[in-house]
């Protein structure tokens, strides 16, 4: 059997590739293709995982679950196990499987030997998919990514900074998989039919998928960098920040100066050599920006909207809503538990309801406030029962 893997770049149609392949798993199957799901669903962020040590402190670690390098060494056994069984239950029918995430892309080299050694395990051949676009679009594309994720960069002196490296990325991959290939995205225009010639399929016979990660319009990133929306309160996901980024307008997207554009191609003209040099089916021209695409002069305001405190208090009101309405069904699934005689399972879930109540009491609001001590209350009247029960007999929940 033999492994695809697509190893991104960031920025160059990741995204609406893996959730092509996503949606149109089942299709695939039937021409001998298999995109897994153990390996993270809609991308295979686990993967990353793999290649990563428990020490460094990225959302894909988190994402196992593991909280201690014990729990992280027993996960890595765990997902060898699921994988092996996945592949296995389709290996008669199944001869290519395709696996994808785009931070694989950021691994060192050891990172990179920890991944392909645990692929070696599961395949004869791994071939490597690519990507790259020009340095002067990644970096816009970057930024705007980066209001999305609610990192409050200085916008000039990000751009200041800016590098990325193709070659270092493709040196270090060739050297341990089998084959790879390179192409632009000026080259391709579509990663997802790119992918099907590599698959040799038509993607005119699978399901199509709405594109994603649209471009932010100039004004909707200015209010998302002020706004501060993270992926993740706490240590869990912010449900409501990618319903909110969706809803924003993208007609126009925003675009760097100009001057910023020119000054970052001309950074990394050594860098597009040495990559078109390593990588001849690539040209120079393939690397190239059309400056006439960005504005002269691009002026993002320093301070925050008169609104933006107000707005981000809306948003953070309703992820408590959200942490209301969890709370309640914990609550309602406890007092199924309890009519049910389950009364260890029924106190774990109204751990978890007074988890999510805490979680809620973080925005001071008025209804949430009010809302909050009305189900601490009911809370507090089911932990009598459940305590009740107890008493009369039976394990102790």
């Amino acid at each position: 059997m033999k492994c695809i893997l697509h190893i991104g770049l960031q920025k160059c149609g990741s995204t609406s590739l893996q959730k092509w392949l996503f949606a149109n798993r089942d299709a695939l199957k039937a021409h001998g293709i298999l995109y897994p799901k153990t390996l993270g669903i809609p991308n295979h962020k686990f993967l990353t995982a793999l290649g990563m040590s428990f020490e460094k402190k990225h959302w894909v670690i988190e994402d196992t679950g593991a909280r201690s390098l014990k729990d992280f060494k027993i996960w890595k056994q765990q997902i060898a196990q699921r994988f092996k069984k996945e592949i296995e239950a389709v290996s008669d029918r199944v001869e290519t499987v395709v696996i994808s995430h785009e931070d694989l892309s950021r691994l060192g080299d050891v990172g990179v030997q920890r991944c392909v050694n645990w692929l070696r395990d599961h395949f004869d051949e791994i071939t490597l998919v690519g990507y790259v676009r020009p340095p002067a679009e990644m970096a816009n594309s970057f930024l705007s990514q980066s209001a999305k994720n609610g990192e409050m960069v200085d916008p000039e002196a990000y751009l200041g900074k800016f590098r990325v490296n193709f070659t270092r990325v493709a040196n270090r991959w060739a050297e341990r998989v089998d084959g790879a290939r390179w192409r632009s995205l000026s080259q391709v225009g579509d990663v997802v039919g790119d992918v099907c010639s590599v698959l040799k399929i038509d993607p005119v016979a699978f399901k199509t998928v709405p594109r994603t990660n649209q471009a932010l319009s100039k004004e909707a990133f200015e209010l998302l960098h002020h706004l501060n929306l993270k992926f993740r309160i706490g240590d869990r996901k912010n449900y409501n920040r990618m319903m909110f980024v969706e809803e924003l307008p993208s007609k126009q997207s925003f675009k760097i100066a100009r001057s910023d554009a020119l000054d970052i191609q001309t950074r990394h003209a050594a860098e597009v050599q040495s990559f078109v040099a390593l990588v001849p089916e690539i040209s120079p021209e393939h690397l190239e920006v059309d400056l006439d695409r960005y504005p002269e002069d691009v002026t993002l305001s320093s301070a925050a909207p008169a609104y933006t405190p107000e707005l981000r208090f809306i948003i953070r009101r309703l992820n408590a809503q959200i942490w209301l309405e969890k709370s309640i069904g914990r609550m309602n699934l406890a007092e199924a538990m309890i009519s049910d005689g389950r009364k260890k399972r029924a106190r774990e879930l109204l751990g978890a309801a007074g988890a999510h109540l805490n979680r809620a009491a973080q925005v001071d609001a008025d209804q949430v406030t009010s809302d909050v001590a009305n189900l601490r209350l009911r809370l507090e009247k089911l932990y009598g029962v459940v305590q009740a029960m107890a008493g009369r007999g039976g394990k102790q929940p």
